[in-house]
């Protein structure tokens, strides 16, 4: 009998020729080629499969802490609302010398509190002597 051949081609830049004895022979070649080539591909896919469910996992992760990041940046619950003892509100900065100096002054010229220093004065000196 004559021998069967085959022709395989890889890539478009290189052919292979292969040779069989018998036509049953050349057959299970052909079938184990399409095999590999099939079981190639498939590992390919799954490879594939792989890497986008891990990109996947990695954006879910991504949009979480996003969406964390802004609930966070928008809560109203700030450190002042997390206190829970009483709160004293402290002005900052240099008073205005019109209102704040002039309402001091009222304050301190007023004979109540003209009679309440001169009893202070009165005290102090009688504990310091």
């Amino acid at each position: 009998t004559g021998s069967s051949g085959i022709n395989a081609e890889y890539g478009g830049s290189r052919t292979y020729h292969l040779c069989a004895d018998t036509e049953e022979l050349r057959t299970s070649w052909v079938n184990a080629l399409q095999r590999s080539s099939y079981s190639y591909l498939q590992a390919q896919v799954e490879r594939m499969k792989e890497q986008v469910e891990s990109l996947k996992r990695k954006k879910d992760q991504y949009v979480e802490l996003v969406a964390e990041s802004q609930a966070a940046a928008s809560s109203t619950d700030t450190w002042a609302d997390r206190c829970s003892g009483p709160r004293e509100t402290v002005t900052l900065g240099a008073p205005r010398p019109s209102s704040s100096r002039s309402s001091a002054m009222r304050a301190l010229s007023s004979p109540l509190n003209l009679r309440r220093k001169h009893h202070m004065d009165q005290v102090a000196q009688k504990r310091g002597s």
